[in-house]
């Protein structure tokens, strides 16, 4: 639960801690108490090797789930987090000498922090405010006065340029870190040209992200993907729900007929498709004629009656393949029927290596 602690290493022989208590024979001198001097020296860096794994000394702060230390002339300076994941992380720091030895925090809800290059100042982040304040062990008081005021801060983006910029450093990142130095036998310069030219087609940040993975599915390598990014999203998001099916329209019949319900391993009942329960008995070529109410040939696709309606109770009236009679049931439609595809495929090339082999191969599938 505190994995970290804080250790201090002597460089050079007979150089105590500055931590380390006086005692009789051994006292920090005056002149290393006395604030620095302003003129600037050149520094030279003198390494002791011998014996230097044995001049290690904790400092005296306690372990804790520590990162980012950084230190300048008077503290050390670390952030600590708590003991759940995505906890929030404060802003610690220690004074440099042994006496009065105390972990201040100096600021609570840190994100991140750094030292100025002078070590005079800190810039920390908190939520998506900037502050800015003097690197000392104390506790900041007056946010007010230290936050940074972005308010009037933007710049101009040339949308076409970035977008490309974002291309070429997403293709020279597999190109420096691949773990295959012969990219798989590509030509990665050759698969930069061929696919560079329909960045300029691309008009959002989604459609980069869908060029980008066609790109490094050139690659034919798993665990690489694309994601994330300054994608735009409206103020009312719609969660279109799924049935867990694949629908096709049938005018005759008045309705949308179930062409395919989507399978899932027994084993697994939570993750059985809405219209698999066994409780509703919906087969395969049941017509769904209306849902909550509204026809469903009223609309492009049933889907559009689902909006917002994940984990929802939704009234649906099918017609029965096998008698044509108008039946209602109560479904559940499920958020996103992603997941459900993939253990469709699954679970089917499961039951296909069962059958082809005759129990003697088995199937073992890395999701």
């Amino acid at each position: 639960n505190a994995p970290y602690k804080i250790y201090c290493l002597s460089l050079q022989k007979g150089v105590r801690s500055p931590f380390k208590p006086d005692d009789e024979l051994s006292r920090t001198p005056e002149s290393d108490k006395a604030p620095a001097s302003k003129e600037k020296k050149a520094v030279s860096v003198q390494i002791d090797l011998e014996g230097i794994q044995r001049r290690i000394r904790e400092v005296p702060v306690g372990p804790g789930n520590y990162s980012g230390l950084q230190v300048n002339d008077k503290a050390l300076f670390w952030t600590e987090y708590g003991l759940g994941y995505g906890s929030p992380a404060a802003l610690k720091a220690v004074k440099i000498g042994n006496e009065d030895i105390k972990a201040e925090t100096v600021l609570e809800g840190v994100r991140r922090f750094e030292l100025t290059k002078d070590g005079k100042k800190i810039l920390a982040q908190r939520g998506s405010d900037y502050f800015v304040f003097d690197a000392a062990a104390r506790k900041m008081s007056d946010l007010g006065k230290s936050k940074v005021n972005l308010s009037n801060l933007s710049f101009s983006l040339d949308i076409k340029e970035d977008f490309k910029q974002l291309f070429i450093d997403a293709w020279r990142m597999e190109r420096d870190y691949f773990w295959d130095p012969s990219m798989h036998g590509l030509d990665w310069n050759a698969m930069l040209d061929k696919y560079l030219p329909l960045v300029d087609r691309v008009t959002t940040r989604r459609e980069l992200n869908d060029l980008i993975g066609e790109l490094m599915g050139e690659l034919s390598a798993l665990h690489v993907s694309v994601r994330g990014g300054d994608l735009r999203r409206g103020r009312d998001p719609v969660q279109v729900a799924s049935l867990g099916a694949r629908l096709e329209r049938d005018e005759a019949a008045g309705g949308f007929r179930i062409d395919y319900i989507y399978l899932s391993d027994p084993d697994y009942p939570n993750e059985l498709s809405p219209l698999a329960d066994p409780d509703l008995d919906i087969s395969e070529g049941d017509v769904i004629v209306s849902i909550n109410g509204q026809e469903t040939l009223s609309v492009r696709h049933p889907n559009a009656l689902l909006r917002n309606q994940a984990g929802q109770q939704v009234l649906i009236s099918l017609k029965t393949g096998k008698d044509g009679k108008e039946r209602r049931v109560v479904v559940i439609p499920i958020r996103s029927d992603s997941g459900l595809r993939y253990s469709d495929w699954e679970y089917t090339r499961r039951l296909k290596v069962e059958e082809d082999a005759a129990g003697d191969i088995g199937y073992v599938h890395l999701r």
